[in-house]
C-alpha cells in the first residue's frame, strides 16, 4: 500500500496531475476542470478515508508517503522489518 498523508493531499496530487495534463491536451475530453475534479474525486473520498485507517494494519507491504510523495517509512509484514 502505498499511504497518503491524508485525504486532502490525494485531492492535492490529483489537482496537480489534472493542470499537467490541460496544459498538454488542452480542455475537453479526458480532463477536469476543478469543479469536475472536486464532484469526480468525491465518489472515492468514504473508501479513500477509510482505507488510509484501516488497511495499513492488514497490508504485508506498507509505504508511508510524505506531502512530496517522498517514502518517509516502510513497514513489511513477512519479516515483521520495519525502516524509517
Amino acid at each position: 500500500m502505498l499511504k497518503a498523508p491524508s485525504f486532502s493531499d490525494v485531492y492535492g496530487w490529483r489537482l496537480e496531475q489534472e493542470h499537467k495534463l490541460l496544459n498538454c491536451k488542452g480542455p475537453g475530453v479526458g480532463t477536469f476542470d476543478s469543479q469536475k475534479l472536486l464532484r469526480f474525486i468525491s465518489h472515492f473520498e468514504r473508501i479513500t478515508r477509510h482505507n488510509l485507517i484501516h488497511l495499513p494494519e492488514r497490508v504485508d507491504a506498507l509505504f508511508t508517503l510524505d506531502k512530496a510523495r517522498g517514502v518517509s517509512a516502510m513497514k513489511l509484514r513477512s519479516n515483521s522489518s520495519s525502516i524509517k
